[in-house]
């Protein structure tokens, strides 16, 4: 199953039309998701999506690592969710989440669907947020400040934690 889609990934990023296309099931099912809106449907619907998509752009030299590989096999069919990352020749990567369907066809295994997500990065803290947290600190600080050094020990109960925890 790696092979297959490892496969079809390497195919895309080297532009070769007819060897992508043959790590997919001959099926009205397929369904893939591509840069452009919409999941094209069926392996004509596919086969031309990826003709236009694959013959617009220029080969890719990135290479690919995958890894966090999980599989579900029941009987002819696997459910695999795994990471793709594309690393440019300039050294800067671009990280994927995927999660593919495969089918057996004539014994082999197929892709039936393939999907995939950017990984997304965390938004950096807005100014409010940043604005909050440092006038936290300051009361904090402010605090601090006003218990005498005797006093980090005062627990008012004993079941209550003392002033410096």
């Amino acid at each position: 199953m790696k092979a297959v889609l490892e496969g079809h990934t390497t195919a895309t990023i080297d532009r070769d039309l007819t060897k992508a296309l043959s790590y997919l099931a001959h099926s009205s099912d397929l369904a893939v998701a591509l840069a452009e809106p919409g999941f094209p449907r069926g392996y004509d619907a596919v086969a031309e999506a990826y003709r236009k998509s694959l013959g617009s752009i220029p080969k890719d030299n990135s290479r690919l690592t995958t890894d966090g590989y999980r599989f579900r096999v029941a009987g002819n069919t696997a459910f695999v969710t795994y990471r793709e990352i594309m690393t440019r020749p300039d050294g800067t990567a671009k990280t994927y989440d995927k999660a593919n369907y495969l089918e057996k066809e004539n014994g082999q295994w197929k892709m039936i669907g393939n999907f995939w997500m950017p990984e997304t990065k965390a938004a950096a803290p807005d100014q409010t947020m940043i604005e909050d947290w440092e006038r936290a600190k300051a009361y904090t600080k402010e605090y601090l400040d006003a218990m005498p050094e005797d006093g980090y020990g005062f627990r008012p109960t004993p079941d209550i934690r003392n002033f410096a925890q």
